[in-house]
């Protein structure tokens, strides 16, 4: 976001909170395990959520993103912890309308390929239409970090933040640019670190500015 713009707004009322089950954040990083020693076979996993127009029925953005989370749930994923919800601006700058974002904690056995293919089924689900690359949308899912899985090697990450590559790019290739992920996840796993980078979300937020 650019100098002199809001950095996002925090809804009021709507602390980070668990649903569905509850259960706590992990540890700083997610890849060397968590404190809740998941079972054999299921992964920590961060997922984006973002919204600027209404969704079926004219649900708000905000309710777009809560019914997803409910849609991945009853997929078989574990929703550990949520973030607030935030208002933000798009990126880049337009005259679409604000967009409300919030990132997740989950957990499940689904691989990344398999869980990525779930989440656009979602997105279809609530009318999205893929045409422009920075287009407003009904809903946006992405994987920010999948238990600490780099793909397809860390060459292969590095190209990705300057070019489009065919294939699951993992950590989320822009995630470490953008205050609209990086504010929420700083608030439900502040000393989560970057698979590459190796930075906490709270550095990685900080030199955002």
């Amino acid at each position: 976001m650019g100098a002199g713009r809001p950095r996002g707004h925090q809804w009021g009322r709507d602390a980070p909170g668990a649903i569905n089950g509850g259960g706590t954040p992990p540890g700083p990083s997610m890849g060397g395990g968590s404190p809740e020693n998941p079972a054999k076979g299921t992964a920590l996993i961060i997922i984006g959520l973002g919204s600027n127009l209404p969704g079926p029925g004219g649900a708000t953005p905000r309710r777009n993103l809560e019914a997803a989370l409910e849609r991945l749930a009853a997929r078989g994923m574990d929703i550990i912890v949520r973030s607030s919800w935030y208002q933000t601006e798009p990126v880049p700058p337009s005259d679409q309308p604000l967009f409300t974002n919030g990132v997740a904690l989950v957990r499940g056995g689904m691989s990344p390929e398999t869980l990525m293919a779930e989440m656009l089924e979602i997105e279809a689900g609530f009318g999205r239409q893929r045409r422009d690359r920075w287009e407003a949308r009904v809903l946006d899912l992405d994987i920010i970090d999948f238990n600490g899985l780099v793909l397809p090697d860390r060459a292969g990450w590095q190209a990705a933040g300057n070019q489009e590559i065919e294939g699951l790019v993992l950590p989320h290739p822009r995630m470490h640019q953008r205050r609209f992920v990086l504010q929420p996840l700083a608030e439900i796993l502040p000393g989560w670190t970057h698979p590459v980078l190796g930075h906490s979300a709270e550095q990685l937020l900080d030199a955002t500015g």
